[in-house]
């Protein structure tokens, strides 16, 4: 599958308005402006040069589109930690009013354990949705850069990557998170009763 339609196909809504514009940016690189060079190729037609103005322009849209995608990422990432912070002060609230209650004493109702379990299943899903936007931009960078390079004959590659590593929006890892949240699941799940719940395994 090509990869403008596997971008399309895997797109999350609502990242939707984020990712990077890989037609676009590929419809650009036909726009050369230069004279015309008769083709090595007999049978194809003539193309133009790409010239400084054609490589200042794409590498501007270029540099736009890394912002856009860093940029998004960067605010979902923040806002997932701070998700994350405040179920783990929430779980450990429940969880040690469970503890600390006396005999005959009514602990956290079961109410609360379920949206302390819907919450924790959203951020999950939240965290894979933006590894999934990470991974298929970075394959876009990635992909169009080598494209530009084949087409034009101008080297983008090594300038971009140094780019890249400025606002790398894909450096970030995310298992730490997917463990920590499964901690928080199964110390939620099991009603705060670990120790219980490995005797079963």
């Amino acid at each position: 599958m090509k990869f403008g339609q596997q971008l399309r196909s895997s797109i999350i809504r609502e990242y939707q308005w984020h990712y990077i514009d890989y037609d676009g940016l590929k419809a650009d690189l036909k726009r050369a402006s230069g004279p015309l060079v008769a083709s090595s190729d007999p049978t194809k037609p003539p193309r133009r040069e790409w010239t400084e103005d054609d490589e200042s322009r794409f590498v501007s849209k270029l540099e736009a589109e890394l912002d856009k995608v860093h940029a998004k990422q960067q605010v979902k990432a923040m806002e997932i930690s701070r998700r994350i912070a405040v179920s783990e002060r929430e779980v450990q609230d429940v969880v040690g009013r469970l503890q600390d209650r006396g005999p005959g004493q009514e602990g956290p109702s079961e109410e609360e354990f379920m949206l302390l379990e819907e919450d924790l299943s959203d951020i999950i899903a939240d965290v894979h949705d933006l590894a999934k936007f990470v991974q298929v931009n970075y394959t876009g960078f990635y992909k169009i850069i080598k494209k530009h390079d084949k087409m034009t004959g101008w080297r983008l590659k090594p300038v971009f990557d140094t780019r890249l590593k400025a606002k790398p929006f894909y450096k970030e890892n995310y298992d730490a998170s997917v463990v920590r949240l499964s901690k928080l699941y199964d110390l939620v799940r099991t009603r705060g009763n670990l120790e219980h719940h490995h005797h079963h395994h």
